[in-house]
């Protein structure tokens, strides 16, 4: 799919620790990496080094932009597109911006902002799932759904709320059986 770059896939090229083996072949492959037979310069032991494929780029309205990620000492660090609100933020303050108290139903114009929330949610995992390497989101949770100032639809709606509540005469259809 044309929307992952991956890095190169030369043994050599992956880090500076290559440098101290000799890649001798290719073991195996699978989705994200590269597995080789490598001989230790000094020493000569052989050992099986697994190069994972971090360096890929999706661009996408529903993913976090990555920039870049190294290790040093014992982490991992990331560099990605800085998000100033999560899902779990929204869920909290979306009672308060309707005006709604804790236990009292939600209206009809909250509801449909409820439902595009987790329509653009759905989308979002999706897309994840239809890249080639597809992508499954092992940890998906309100804290986890980061919303960026792209997304400032989601608090245009909520703050447009106040005047729907001020301005539009609120009634309400009951069906029953």
């Amino acid at each position: 799919m044309d929307n992952i770059d991956t890095a190169s896939s030369s043994f050599s090229s992956s880090c500076s620790m290559t440098s101290l083996f000799d890649e001798l072949s290719v073991i195996g492959s699978g989705t994200f990496g590269v597995v080789f037979k490598a001989k230790l310069k000094i020493g000569g032991h052989i050992y099986a080094v697994k190069r994972i494929e971090l360096n890929f780029q999706i661009r996408s309205k529903y993913v976090v932009e990555y920039y870049n990620s190294w290790f040093e000492s014992k982490h991992l660090y990331i560099q990605m597109e800085y998000c100033s609100q999560n899902l779990r933020t929204i869920l909290v303050v979306k009672p308060q911006i309707f005006g709604r108290q804790s236990g009292e139903a939600i209206d009809c114009v909250e509801y449909f902002i409820s439902c595009e929330i987790f329509r653009q949610i759905l989308e979002s995992v999706q897309y994840l799932h239809e890249l080639n390497p597809q992508i499954i989101h092992r940890d998906l949770k309100s804290e986890n759904i980061l919303i960026t100032d792209n997304l400032s639809r989601i608090n245009q709606i909520l703050r447009t709320q106040k005047w729907f509540k001020l301005n539009i005469p609120q009634k309400r259809t009951f069906i029953t059986k």
